[in-house]
């Protein structure tokens, strides 16, 4: 089984586009309670990761599914950097929706991103 969502993490923070943005606030799994009002920030999550092809009872490939969440009063301009990054990683988004949290005055834009990986078994 692969482990991927480290790469997707990296990946962003190191965008130096995205970096002029976000910063280094791009978290796995949890946002820090010292960021939740310190946007933009982004979290990345595995959401899923199946074995779907197989080859002499051994599965040879993954599907994995990455939820990549972006917060800001206004992500919209974050939102097309962050899928340049996620396609040039081979990734393509299945779903994108927004959950604006009228409290904090913030969005949260909910993207998944799906890949198939060639995995090798012992």
């Amino acid at each position: 089984m692969k482990i991927i969502d480290r790469t997707v993490q990296l990946a962003l923070q190191n965008d130096s586009e995205l970096s002029q943005s976000v910063g280094s606030k791009v978290f796995r799994y949890v946002v820090p309670v010292a960021f939740e009002e310190d946007w933009p920030f982004i979290r990345v999550a595995s959401i899923n990761n199946i074995d779907t092809q197989y080859a002499d009872d051994k599965a040879t490939d993954s599907t994995i599914t990455i939820q990549v969440d972006v917060w800001d009063k206004d992500p919209d301009p974050l939102i097309p950097e962050v899928d340049r990054i996620m396609k040039s990683l081979d990734f393509k988004r299945v779903s994108a929706y927004p959950e604006y949290n009228d409290k904090k005055g913030e969005v949260r834009m909910i993207m998944r991103y799906e890949t198939i990986t060639n995995i090798k078994e012992n």
